[in-house]
């Protein structure tokens, strides 16, 4: 039988090797880190399963970007045709 713990932020009971600790995270990827910080800061949180930790770090990846089009729309910086902006051209 497979030993399973339920996760701090959705709930659902999956296997251990499926959680993560964030307290165990060392990424050179910010937005893991990111992730992480606002996941333990909510509740005190320890351990989530990969897909709640993968679902916030793509939260704030589309919180970015939508934070960049909208200054690179209203202010022009960054410039639109940037390294910065490369991902909105591929949406397209």
């Amino acid at each position: 039988m497979k030993k399973t713990r339920e996760c701090d932020c959705c709930g659902d009971v999956v296997e251990l090797e499926d959680i993560i600790y964030l307290r165990d995270i060392t990424s050179e990827d910010i937005f893991y880190d990111a992730a992480c910080m606002m996941l333990e800061d909510k509740s005190g949180m320890d351990a989530v399963c990969g897909c709640c930790l993968e679902y916030k770090r793509d939260e704030l990846i589309k919180q970015e970007h939508d934070d960049l089009a909208w200054r690179s729309f209203a202010l022009g910086e960054p410039d639109r045709f940037s390294d910065a902006m490369r991902w909105f051209w591929y949406l397209a």
